[in-house]
């Protein structure tokens, strides 16, 4: 897959956005939601479940806390607070994996190789949201290969 971008995205823009990108991606698989503290991808996942599996769309919340949230065919993890690899194993995330569609990993980029190791998944993408003003930089990579 060729990398994907799109430059000075709005918020009201995620919706037609994750249409286009529900279309690209191989699935199962894992997208690691990089960008800086509030960059946006807790809205971004939000706006995607709402085109994706609506009826969760209204309870999509930061899993900062909580580590993991499930949406249906989506899983949701925020790998912020954890400080070492070996803390991916207590998350259990594999337990998702056979109705999971789609996992989306905050923070999870330092993670990727243990994360390959514990999921039987194929395909793995970075999604990267960079501020811009008001705007959002967006762009989303295959890193399947790098694995």
């Amino acid at each position: 897959m060729e990398d994907l971008y799109w430059k000075k995205v709005l918020e009201s823009d995620l919706e037609s956005l994750s249409l286009e990108l529900k279309d690209h991606l191989e699935k199962p698989c894992v997208v690691i939601l990089s960008g800086e503290m509030g960059a946006g991808k807790t809205t971004f996942v939000r706006k995607f479940v709402a085109q994706y599996a609506p009826k969760y769309s209204n309870t999509v919340m930061s899993p900062t806390y909580s580590l993991i949230a499930s949406y249906g065919p989506i899983v949701h993890s925020d790998l912020y607070r954890l400080e070492e690899s070996e803390e991916l194993k207590e998350l259990e995330l594999e337990l998702y994996q056979e109705h999971t569609d789609i996992f989306f990993i905050e923070w999870g980029l330092p993670y990727v190789p243990t994360l390959s190791r514990l999921l039987d998944i194929e395909h793995f993408y970075e999604l990267k949201i960079e501020m811009n003003g008001e705007y959002r930089d967006i762009s989303l990579k295959d890193i399947s290969a790098t694995l």
